[in-house]
C-alpha cells in the first residue's frame, strides 16, 4: 500500500505509539550497520530524520561534528528521543516549519507510510541542499513459520481486525512511485539488507504490542490474544528471525549519483 492505502489519513493509527513510547524503544529493532553506512557515505553534515520516533535510527546516525534534527508529531515519543539527548521538535512533517533550514540527508525510518504523499515528497525536496539524499526505510519480517502460526492465532482470536503490516518491496512499489511521480527527484532506486533478529519470547511479545495493528484492539481482546501469542512461541525460543530492511533512496540531483546494488 502506498497513497493508494491511506495510511496518513489514519491519524488515530498513525498517532497510537505514544501510549507505548517506553515500549517502543525497548522493543522494536534498529537499523543494520550496512544501511547505516549508506546513509553516511559522504558524510552529511546536516541531518534530518521525520518522524524520528524514539530516535532509534537518529541515533545510529548521530556523529562527531555532524548537526542532527529530529521532527516528531507525538510528545510522549519525542521525550524518549529526548531522553537520548536529541534536538526534537514536535510536529508533524506536513505542518513542520523548516525556517530556511537546509539538510544533506533527510531519512524517514519506519514512518513514511504515515506522511501524506503529495506534501511529504516535496517538502522534502525543498529542504535538501544541492546534491541531498532522502532515504526512507523499514523493517520487515521475512517468511517464517512462526509468522504463519501467529497470524492463526490472530484470525482466531480477533477475526474482523485487519492486521497487516507495510507492504513494501514488490516490483511495483508504490512508495517509490510515489517518489518518482512527485517530480521532485532526479533518481529513486532500491536497496533490501538482509540480516536475523533473535529475540527471546517475551521480547517478541512486547514488539508485537507496539504495533498499531494491536493497539487498536479493545484491551480485553489484545491481552487475550498476546496470551495465545506467547503460548505458541514459549517453546520455540530463543526466536531466531529472518528479517529485511527496504530501503528507499530519491536524490534531488543527479550529479554524484547515489548507485546502492537495485533489487531484483
Amino acid at each position: 500500500m502506498g497513497s493508494e492505502g491511506a495510511m496518513h489519513a489514519d491519524r488515530d493509527r498513525a498517532e497510537s505509539f505514544g501510549a507505548v513510547a517506553e515500549q517502543y524503544e525497548r522493543y522494536r529493532p534498529a537499523y543494520p550497520a550496512e544501511l547505516v553506512a549508506d546513509l553516511l557515505r559522504g558524510d552529511p553534515a546536516r541531518v534530518l530524520d521525520v518522524g524520528a520516533g524514539t530516535g532509534k535510527a537518529s541515533r545510529q546516525l548521530a556523529g562527531p561534528g555532524r548537526s542532527l534534527l529530529c521532527v516528531e508529531p507525538d510528545p510522549a515519543m519525542a521525550a524518549v528521543a529526548r531522553s537520548f539527548g536529541l534536538d526534537v521538535e514536535v510536529s508533524a512533517f506536513e505542518t513542520w516549519e523548516p525556517a530556511g533550514r537546509a539538510f544533506d540527508l533527510v531519512v524517514c525510518a519506519q514512518a513514511w507510510h504515515w506522511v501524506d504523499p503529495q506534501v511529504g515528497a516535496p517538502k522534502v525536496a525543498s529542504v535538501l541542499s544541492p546534491e541531498g539524499l532522502f532515504a526512507c526505510f523499514w523493517n520487515e519480517a521475512l517468511p517464517h513459520p512462526l509468522h504463519d502460526a501467529v497470524a492463526e492465532v490472530q484470525r482466531r482470536i480477533a477475526p474482523d481486525h485487519e492486521f497487516g503490516v507495510v507492504d513494501v518491496g514488490s516490483s511495483e512499489d508504490p512508495y517509490a512511485d510515489d517518489l518518482r511521480r512527485a517530480g521532485v527527484f532526479s533518481e529513486v532506486v532500491l536497496k533490501r539488507y538482509a540480516w536475523e533478529d533473535t529475540v527471546t519470547a517475551a521480547d517478541w511479545l512486547g514488539r508485537l504490542a507496539t504495533r498499531s495493528d494491536y493497539l487498536r484492539l479493545p484491551a480485553g481482546t489484545r491481552a487475550a490474544l498476546l496470551s495465545e501469542v506467547e503460548a505458541v512461541v514459549a517453546s520455540s525460543a530463543p526466536l531466531r528471525l529472518p528479517f529485511g530492511t527496504y530501503a528507499i533512496f530519491a536524490r534531488r540531483r543527479s550529479e554524484q549519483a547515489f548507485e546502492p546494488d537495485l533489487i531484483t
